[in-house]
C-alpha cells in the first residue's frame, strides 16, 4: 500500500477569499482501484502563421552531440544524442520548452559505440522508448531501452538486431523508431548478413519491451539501401518504411513499403521517387489522416527540399511539392505535425554560402501545399545534426555546430501573450518539516508552458514543468504562505495570480491509512489533536478534491470504490472554522 499525504482545499474553494491554515492531512491511492496509466493530454492547435524564434537560443550539457533526436512528452522535452564529447555514449537530457536543459545529461548504460550513428526517441504516454548504434562483441549492432521521464532506464538496453540471426554478427547500424497500437518498430539498415551491401530489417516491440518479432526483412533489393525511417500511421493502424535505395541504379531514389500488426510481415510498394537525379534523406511524420514525407531532392541541379503525403500503406495521396527555391544546398530535413499543418525544418547553406549550413524552417498545408516562405531559424553557420519536435503549440529545434555545445530554440508565435495562472492549488504530505504543493495547469493559447515557479512567504524555493513540488527546511508548528507562477516558452510569466496562493501550517497531527475489504475501500486514521469532524475527500487527481462524506469517527469505508477500473486518492480535513 502507497501512502501519501494531501491537503483536503475542495478545487471550488478561492484562496483569495479567505487564509486557510491547512493542518497535516494525508493522501492514499487505494491500489485496488488502479487503472491504466493515463496518456499525455492531448491539447495540439494549428501553428501560427508567422511561426520564429519566441526566445534566445539556449545551449545544452551535450557538448559534441553528433547526432540529436526529440520527443515531447506533455510537459517537457526529452533529448537524446551520441555524445561524441562524453565517451562516445548515448545521452539523455530533460528539456523545458523555452530550450532551457533542466537536469545534466544521463548517460544510457552499454551505449559506447565508435559508430557514429543517428539515435532515436518517441514517447510512448507514460515513457520514453528509445533506439540507437551500440558495440557489441567488436560489432556495432542495433539496441532499444525505455526510460522514464528522467531518463533512468525502465527496461533494456535489449540487442534487437541480429536476434535470430546471432551468429555470425552482420553490421547494424542506422536506427529509426516507431510507436503506435502498443508497439514500437525499429528498422535499421545491415551489411553482410545476406548480401555484402546494405539491407533493411526491422524489430518488434511491445509497450514493455518485449520483443515481439525480430529479425524481419523489409528489403534486400542487391543494391545499397540506406537510412531507413519509420512512421505509425493511426489512420489505418500500419507502420510506413522508407529508406534510400540506391546501388543497382547510378542515382539514389525513394522507396516505400509497410506492415500490419499481427503477422508483423513487411511488404515493400516499390520507389516513390525516380532518376536520373538523387532523391535522399527522407523523414516521416503521422497526421492522424496521411503520412508526410520529406525529403533532399536533386532534380533541379541544386538540393531542395521536397514533401508528398501518403497513405498508412505507403501509397501516394499528394504528388511532389517543392518547399525550398535556391540555388544552395538544402538538406536534413525533419518533418513534423501539428494538428492543423505540417512544419518542416532543414539545413541550408543559402546565408553564408557552401559549408556553412544553417537551420531553416518551412510550412505545409495539411493537402500538401507550401504556405509562406523559407525563414531562417539558426545563424550560427555550420550547423550540422538537425532535430525538431513539435509540442502542443511550439517547436523546438536542437542542433550542433562544429562541436560546440548542443543548441535549442524555441519556436512559435510572433505575439505570444502571457499565460493564464496556476488554479486550485493544494497543499499535501505536510509534516513538521516538509510539504508537497499541487495545482492546476495554466493555460496558453499561442506557445507552450515552459514550466512553473514556487515561491515560499515571497522566495522562489523551486521550478518545476510538472503540476507538483516538494518543499522542505520548514519549521515545526509555522504557517507557510506559497504562491505560484506560469512561465511559457517565449519567457513570458502569468499576471500577479492572487487565486494561486495557499498557507499551509506544518504539523504533524494525522495519519491515514487505506486498505481494501472486498470492493469497498476502507479508510482509518489516528488524530494527536484530537478533532470531533472529519470530512472524508476523494478524487481522481490530487489536484482536485470533493468531500464524500463527514464523520466523527476515525474510520470509515467508501463502498465499491475498488470494483473498477478507476485509481483514486483519499485525504481527510476538518471543516472550515
Amino acid at each position: 500500500m502507497k501512502d501519501s499525504s494531501r491537503s483536503g482545499v475542495p478545487s471550488a474553494f478561492s484562496t483569495a477569499s479567505f487564509t486557510r491554515s491547512i493542518r497535516l492531512v494525508l493522501l492514499a491511492a487505494a491500489l485496488a482501484g488502479f487503472g491504466p496509466a493515463r496518456a499525455a493530454e492531448v491539447d495540439i492547435v494549428p501553428l501560427c502563421t508567422s511561426p520564429q524564434a519566441i526566445g534566445p537560443t539556449q545551449p545544452s550539457g551535450m557538448q559534441q552531440a553528433w547526432f540529436i533526436d526529440l520527443a515531447w512528452n506533455g510537459s517537457e522535452y526529452g533529448l537524446l544524442a551520441y555524445d561524441y564529447g562524453a565517451g562516445r555514449t548515448v545521452r539523455f537530457q530533460r528539456v523545458q520548452a523555452d530550450g532551457v536543459a533542466i537536469a545534466p545529461p544521463v548517460t544510457v548504460p552499454s551505449s559506447s559505440s565508435n559508430q557514429i550513428w543517428p539515435v532515436r526517441i518517441v514517447w510512448n504516454g507514460t515513457g520514453y522508448g528509445i533506439a540507437y548504434t551500440a558495440d557489441f562483441n567488436g560489432v556495432p549492432q542495433i539496441f532499444f531501452a525505455r526510460l522514464d521521464r528522467n531518463g533512468t532506464v525502465v527496461s533494456g538496453p535489449t540487442r534487437v538486431s541480429n536476434v535470430a540471426n546471432p551468429s555470425p554478427l552482420s553490421q547494424a547500424v542506422a536506427p529509426a523508431l516507431a510507436f503506435g497500437g502498443g508497439h514500437y518498430v525499429v528498422v535499421w539498415q545491415e551489411q553482410g548478413r545476406t548480401t555484402p551491401t546494405y539491407d533493411i530489417y526491422t524489430t518488434v516491440l511491445d509497450v514493455n519491451g518485449a520483443i515481439a518479432a525480430a529479425d524481419r526483412t523489409v528489403v534486400i533489393a542487391g543494391g545499397m539501401e540506406t537510412a531507413p525511417a519509420v512512421a505509425y500511421g493511426s489512420f489505418e493502424n500500419s507502420f510506413v518504411f522508407v529508406w534510400e535505395e540506391s546501388g543497382v541504379l547510378p542515382y539514389y531514389r525513394i522507396s516505400v513499403g509497410y506492415m500490419l500488426p499481427g503477422a508483423w510481415n513487411p511488404l515493400v510498394n516499390g520507389p516513390l521517387t525516380a532518376g536520373p537525379s538523387d532523391s535522399m534523406s527522407p523523414s516521416l511524420v503521422d497526421s492522424g489522416n496521411t503520412v508526410g514525407l520529406a525529403w533532399r531532392d536533386a532534380r533541379d541541379g541544386n538540393w531542395e527540399i521536397y514533401a508528398a503525403l501518403l497513405t498508412s500503406a505507403g501509397a501516394r495521396v499528394s504528388g511532389d511539392v517543392r518547399l525550398t527555391n535556391n540555388a544552395g544546398f538544402s538538406g536534413s530535413p525533419r518533418i513534423l505535425w501539428t494538428g492543423g499543418e505540417f512544419g518542416v525544418f532543414f539545413t541550408d547553406d543559402r546565408a553564408f554560402g557552401s559549408g556553412t549550413s544553417d537551420v531553416w524552417f518551412q510550412r505545409m498545408t495539411a493537402s500538401a501545399t507550401a504556405a509562406g516562405v523559407n525563414v531562417q531559424v539558426s545563424a550560427v553557420a555550420r550547423a550540422y545534426y538537425l532535430a525538431a519536435a513539435f509540442a502542443k503549440r511550439g517547436y523546438l529545434a536542437a542542433f550542433n555546430s562544429l562541436g560546440a555545445p548542443t543548441r535549442q530554440v524555441p519556436w512559435g508565435c510572433s505575439t505570444p501573450l502571457a499565460p493564464s495562472c496556476p488554479e486550485a492549488p493544494t497543499a499535501y504530505g505536510i509534516t513538521g518539516t516538509t510539504a508537497t504543493t499541487a495545482w492546476l495547469s495554466g493555460t496558453d493559447l499561442y506557445t507552450d508552458i515552459a514550466y512553473y515557479e514556487v515561491f515560499r512567504n515571497a522566495g522562489l524555493v523551486g521550478t518545476t514543468t510538472a503540476t507538483v513540488h516538494s518543499d522542505s527546511g520548514l519549521s515545526p508548528g509555522v504557517q507557510y504562505q506559497y504562491n505560484f507562477r506560469t512561465v511559457n516558452a517565449a519567457g513570458l510569466y502569468s499576471a500577479p495570480c492572487p487565486d494561486a496562493q495557499l498557507y499551509v501550517k506544518s504539523s504533524a497531527s494525522l495519519s491515514l491509512n487505506v486498505g481494501k475489504s472486498g470492493d469497498d475501500v476502507t479508510l482509518d486514521w489516528t488524530d494527536a489533536d484530537g478533532q470531533n469532524t472529519y470530512r472524508v475527500m476523494r478524487g481522481t487527481s490530487p489536484q482536485v478534491m470533493t468531500e464524500i462524506q463527514q464523520t466523527s469517527e476515525k474510520s470509515t469505508a467508501d463502498p465499491n470504490a475498488a470494483a473498477g477500473p478507476v485509481c483514486y486518492f483519499y485525504s481527510i480535513d476538518t471543516p472550515q472554522n
